[in-house]
């Protein structure tokens, strides 16, 4: 009796899920096999809130750091300066090496922050559309 429960459950989370994804994007999401094992124990114990993982559909990451290291000028001297004193480690003290290093890792710094709110720039809308679409859901 209780895996009837269990499995009602997963699929009356399934539903949710599906309704959601229908009601943000306006497409089926397939969830087969996307609820974890974790969720599945939850629910048989008769959990009354679950912990919930929801991806995206756009996935800017990667995109937008490459594209920001690509057009970031400090950056790519950084990289020169890095790389050139490197490859003269004979001839390079030390010390310039260091600073090299130190300002590339600076520039690498400033470029992940940038790239990072550009990201959660482009990404917050759709985030805030699935919040606000699950949060119409739970008033059912």
């Amino acid at each position: 009796m209780k895996r009837r429960k269990t499995n009602g459950a997963i699929a009356a989370l399934a539903s949710l899920i599906l309704a959601a994804g229908t009601a943000i994007i306006g497409q089926t999401v397939d969830v087969a096999g996307k609820i974890s094992a974790g969720v599945q124990q939850a629910l048989a114990d008769g959990a009354t809130t679950l912990p919930v993982f929801i991806e995206l559909a756009s996935q800017p990451q990667a995109e937008i750091l490459q594209r920001m290291e690509a057009g970031n000028s400090r950056l790519v001297l950084a990289k020169s300066t890095f790389e050139r004193s490197a490859s003269n480690r004979a001839i390079v003290v030390a010390k310039d090496l260091e600073a090299a290093q130190d300002e590339l890792d600076a520039a690498i710094g400033g470029v992940r922050h940038e790239a990072a709110q550009a990201i959660q720039d482009e990404i917050r809308p759709e985030q805030d559309n699935v919040s606000a679409a699950l949060a119409r859901l739970s008033h059912f």
